[in-house]
């Protein structure tokens, strides 16, 4: 009977922990959105790169942002040239 109620009391402790994160994670995407500005892309061309036998493909994209202007590879692959049009 003990034992249970230790059961009962780490897995509590567990759940609470759990949740502790969860809200953190929720208020850092909040804060993310808040200071975020919405903005259209346009993929210039695709990143090839080599890992074992296959060759992987990611988007390079180039946006605007109150006159400033960003290129970044995206951070998702994919393994067909297919997925992205360029």
């Amino acid at each position: 009977m003990k034992s249970e109620s230790i059961k009962g009391v780490f897995l509590l402790l567990i759940g609470i922990c759990l949740l502790g994160v969860g809200v953190y994670f929720v208020r850092e995407q909040l804060e993310f959105i808040s200071n975020s500005v919405e903005t259209a892309g346009v993929v210039e061309e695709l990143s090839t790169h080599r890992s074992k036998n296959t060759t992987h493909y990611s988007p390079v994209v180039t946006y605007t942002v109150e006159g400033q202007s960003y290129r970044v590879t995206g951070k998702v692959s994919s393994n067909s040239s297919h997925d992205y049009e360029v």
